[in-house]
């Protein structure tokens, strides 16, 4: 069963048709990639499933249940999360005080507990904490670099940060906005298996990515749009051949 589908999503901005009739389905357990030149509307995508825009036509679903229309949070509460392609951490909080922000949608105490600092306040802090700290050694940001200002760590670590604080709402469904952007050889094929492991630990993927060979060894199935319509879908080997595919994006290298 498809944990996430678009049907017939369209999104216009003005004259400009940014997503054209788009259908796109994502099983749940996979690694599922989206691909396309600038322009082809895939971060728009990854905005209308967290709601960021409401589709001017067509359908969003999560789990069987429309989404379209739901508030961001409300998405995210359903089990979605994001990065972005542009970092946007909070600069002068440590590692785990970033992490413990994505924790804030799972955290139950209410105002007068945090305003009393009663004792379930601190216990939920503590099993916060400690949440926090797993998920840092979990994609790797070595231990002495947890406490220091994010603004102040190394490109690579920061996008691992960033994708620790997007896990910490324990979602069912991550998004990730060209990850590898910016990353050596070494970061990407560290990314590759951060990737693995997350999808091991039961939360589906999906990603946009422009580096061509992390997506065709690490994507199961992948989606290519071009000028906001979808033009190919399927394994990696099918969208390798498409004679489509290499005229709009992947050029004749690639065949």
């Amino acid at each position: 069963m498809a944990l996430l589908e678009l049907r017939g999503a369209v999104k216009r901005f003005g004259r400009l048709t940014v997503l054209k009739d788009l259908s796109l389905s994502v099983e749940a357990g996979a690694i599922d990639g989206v691909i396309g030149p600038n322009g082809a509307g895939k971060s728009t995508l990854f905005n209308i499933v967290t709601g960021v825009y409401r589709p001017d036509a067509g359908e969003v679903a999560f789990d069987g249940a429309r989404i379209d229309g739901l508030a961001t949070y409300r998405i995210a509460r359903r089990g979605i999360a994001r990065t972005f392609q542009n970092l946007r951490l909070f600069g002068y909080l440590d590692a785990i005080e970033n992490v413990l922000i994505g924790e804030n949608s799972k955290l139950g105490a209410s105002l007068a507990d945090s305003l009393l600092h009663t004792p379930r306040e601190r216990r939920e802090e503590a099993s916060a904490r400690a949440r926090a700290l797993e998920l840092l050694d979990f994609v790797g940001l070595p231990h002495e670099s947890q406490g220091q200002f994010a603004r102040n760590l190394p490109y690579g670590a920061q996008r691992r940060l960033e994708i620790a604080r997007a896990l910490a709402s324990q979602p069912r469904l991550l998004l990730l906005d060209e990850p590898a952007a910016g990353m050596n050889p070494t970061e990407k094929d560290e990314l590759a298996r951060l990737i693995r492991a997350i999808r091991d630990r039961g939360t589906t993927v999906l990603l946009i990515e422009h580096d061509m060979g992390l997506v065709m060894r690490l994507c199961e199935r992948i989606t290519v749009l071009d000028y906001g319509e979808k033009i190919a879908a399927g394994s990696p080997a099918s969208v390798r051949a498409n004679p489509r595919v290499i005229e709009a994006y992947l050029g004749p290298a690639a065949s």
